[in-house]
């Protein structure tokens, strides 16, 4: 038995250091990520307010992984491909993008946020902007509509559309626009002044904000719509 006891002792030394070796991506970051928020259309939460305790995603350099929600384990398999990567999860294929310590899997209709082990959680958005948000320095908020120029000619935007007329910009990059009582939805992107707005069919209007007050190519058509800021003066 005296000379089994050391054998036994190098055996689960050996066992002990076996086991997948995590998958590192381009910038060094190791594949361990812990859940964190989970998006659904519009809305944001924690990760934990849907799946409470622990959330956590694992990719291991042969292909293979574990995904855990409430602390239940599940493997999975994944592969890059053209447009990141591609996970297995369940059976189900959902395709997953990084960037910066920070993996985004699309899962069952639904986009779920991983941070990996040192990199720090990005703020969760908050719900849509309040309509009191009255900083013309920001460009979130709620806008009404004056006018609307087009053909050498500017009229009262809200006569020519007949009804209510504004564009809100919320804090989570999505937005709507009302013509004569009509919403559609869209993402935006500001950059300095510069206003881009994207609607659900991918059809850019490109505009300027600045001291509350919007101006707005529609749809690259020419024609200039101008909203100001609730609270701000046109």
């Amino acid at each position: 038995m005296k000379k089994l006891f050391p054998l036994l002792i190098i055996i689960i030394l050996l066992l002990s250091g076996c086991g997948e070796d995590l998958y590192i991506f381009d910038d060094a970051t190791q594949a361990d990520f812990s859940g964190h928020m989970v998006q659904l259309e519009e809305e944001y939460a924690p990760l934990t307010d849907i799946y409470p305790g622990k959330n956590y995603l694992k990719l291991y350099d042969d292909g293979t992984g574990v995904i855990a929600f409430s602390g239940e384990e599940d493997e999975i398999t994944w592969n890059k491909v053209e447009s990141g990567y591609n996970l297995t999860v369940q059976g189900s294929s959902c395709d997953a993008t990084y960037h910066d310590g920070l993996l985004v899997l699309e899962l069952e209709g639904a986009y779920v946020t991983y941070v990996a082990k040192g990199v720090p959680s990005p703020e969760i958005p908050t719900q849509p902007a309040e309509a009191h948000d009255l900083d013309p320095t920001t460009a979130y908020g709620l806008y009404h509509g004056l006018s609307i120029y087009q053909l050498d000619t500017a009229v009262d935007i809200e006569d020519f559309y007949r009804g209510e007329c504004y564009i809100r910009l919320n804090t989570d990059g999505m937005g709507e626009l009302c013509l004569g009582g009509t919403m559609s939805e869209f993402a935006w992107e500001v950059n300095g002044q510069d206003l881009v707005l994207t609607d659900m069919n991918g059809i850019s209007s490109y505009g300027i904000v600045a001291d509350g007050i919007l101006v707005l190519d529609y749809m690259e058509t020419g024609t200039q719509l101008a909203f100001a800021k609730e609270g701000c003066a046109p």
